[in-house]
């Protein structure tokens, strides 16, 4: 038996926490549509999932090599779960980026100056909207609806 590891917490356990301090962690996290993982989020995912298993070829997001099924995961934005960016490996580069407190490196959220300079404009020509190929990975959730 050891110490709780929540600090000053003298109850003793097998292992992590005791149940008040796993209770009040887990409230913390806050719901699992909190979190990102909504309605949304579930259909992209299943999507993906059906199309691997038709033969399909993910990439990684974030590193860009091909994403096999044992490997999947669903990348959220490292700056707002709200924003889901697509496929990413879960070890390597999902839980590897999952505490980063750097911006998130995904393309969309860089936009580079137009030529004559001013304010780049998500209305210009050849930005991702709604109809691109990327569009699914970039919607905002809304919600457990």
């Amino acid at each position: 038996m050891q110490p709780c590891t929540e600090p000053g917490c003298p109850e003793l356990v097998n292992t992590g926490r005791c149940p008040t301090h796993r209770r009040q962690k887990d409230k913390a996290r806050g719901t699992r549509q909190q979190r990102g993982y909504d309605a949304a989020y579930d259909k992209q995912r299943q999507a993906d999932v059906r199309a691997m298993a038709n033969g399909n070829v993910l990439h990684c997001w974030r590193c860009g090599e091909v994403v096999l099924p044992h490997e999947y995961s669903l990348g959220h934005c490292d700056d707002t779960k709200a924003v889901i960016h697509g496929p990413e490996h879960y070890h390597r580069c999902n839980q590897a980026n999952a505490n980063s407190t750097r911006p998130c490196p995904h393309p969309s959220h860089s936009t580079p100056a137009p030529p004559w300079g001013g304010t780049p404009s998500g209305d210009l020509p050849g930005t991702e909207g709604e109809g691109s190929p990327m569009s699914a990975y970039h919607s905002t959730s809304t919600g457990g609806g």
